[in-house]
């Protein structure tokens, strides 16, 4: 049985387009679940796009409706694998009802008409508070409400933990989502408190071993070279590499996807600053790793797209000796950073 305040939501959610804000682990998702549930059973022709920015968060979700509804022969992940004449045939299947996939595969999907609009009942984008700027959700919205092929416009479903504190940011998201609605909730609303706990932590710090150091001094030394790259090439206008942080590198890549055109003779440049950029970010997931879950999490992460059919960013990593160094370490039997 669902929670009182994710029946609240739920029932304020059906008929106008929500962005619902609920801090982490009080069930956005389930909320979710439940709306679409709803929809399935009341418009028995109607499909549903679920958008999340990661595959890992779109296989999460895909998980989740296979799991805990009757419509697990009706869920079906998009991706960038599945050629185009495939995921064509999967658009319009009529057996087909819940879509999950990225916004990128969607973006290009629709650009090149693999979908018909007008089947959609609603699009749901996880991870709201991306629609700001070029950013996909932003392109895929305005797409669905300027649909010239029929009146069907579809209901849109917005998820957040955490939109920001800045007014015109939320604003932008809203207008860009084409939102009517706000519900928040919060772990101090009366209906919300019955399931919070409190939660004791302890924090303790410990110095890495000589070990870690080295493997994260490896890490780190490719990562300057990314963003050493981008700072010489322009595309980052920071001067040193150590007060570029995450969030530029992030906010470079929205940028960068958003220049990309069939008509753009820069494209080449582009693609080279995209790669660099998803290498840095890459390496700053595998420092981290080794530096907050030790060697067993960055070797079960190396092994994961070892061993799967990597892209080309991948494989350039893994060809680097100082990547090989890495790898050669973490293997030992008698590993002493373990």
């Amino acid at each position: 049985m669902f929670r009182e305040y994710q029946n609240t939501v739920l029932q304020k959610t059906l008929y106008k387009n929500s962005l619902i804000v609920v801090p982490t682990s009080l069930g956005k998702t389930v909320i979710t679940l439940l709306i679409c549930l709803d929809i399935l059973f009341n418009w028995r022709k109607s499909k549903i796009l679920i958008l999340a920015p990661t595959r890992p968060l779109v296989h999460q979700h895909l998980d989740l409706f296979k799991h805990f509804t009757w419509f697990r022969n009706a869920c079906f992940a998009l991706t960038g694998k599945i050629s185009p004449e495939i995921r064509k045939t999967i658009w319009t299947s009529r057996s087909i009802r819940l879509y999950f996939a990225t916004p990128e595969l969607v973006r290009n999907d629709l650009d090149n008409n693999l979908l018909k609009k007008d089947e959609f009942y609603l699009v749901v984008f996880d991870e709201a508070h991306r629609a700001v700027k070029d950013y996909s959700y932003t392109y895929i919205s305005k797409k669905f409400y300027s649909n010239s092929d029929s009146n069907k416009i579809p209901m849109l479903l917005a998820l957040s933990a955490s939109p920001g504190s800045n007014k015109e940011k939320i604003k932008e998201i809203c207008s860009n989502l084409f939102i009517e609605q706000i519900i928040a909730k919060s772990e101090d609303d009366e209906d919300v408190l019955p399931y919070v706990y409190n939660i004791d932590v302890m924090h303790r710090k410990i110095d890495l071993d000589d070990g870690h150091k080295e493997i994260s001094y490896i890490l780190q030394s490719l990562i300057n070279d990314k963003i050493k790259w981008l700072i010489d090439n322009n595309f980052i206008k920071k001067k040193k590499i150590e007060n570029v942080y995450r969030k530029d590198l992030l906010n470079l890549g929205d940028f960068l996807k958003s220049t990309i055109t069939e008509s753009n003779n820069k494209n080449f440049i582009i693609f080279a600053a995209l790669k660099y950029q998803s290498m840095a970010m890459i390496l700053l997931y595998c420092r981290d790793l080794i530096e907050s879950q030790g060697s067993f999490s960055l070797k079960k992460f190396f092994d994961k797209f070892e061993n799967e059919v990597p892209n080309k960013t991948y494989q350039e990593l893994l060809f680097d000796t100082r990547i090989q160094k890495v790898l050669e370490m973490l293997k030992k039997d008698d590993n002493p950073y373990s």
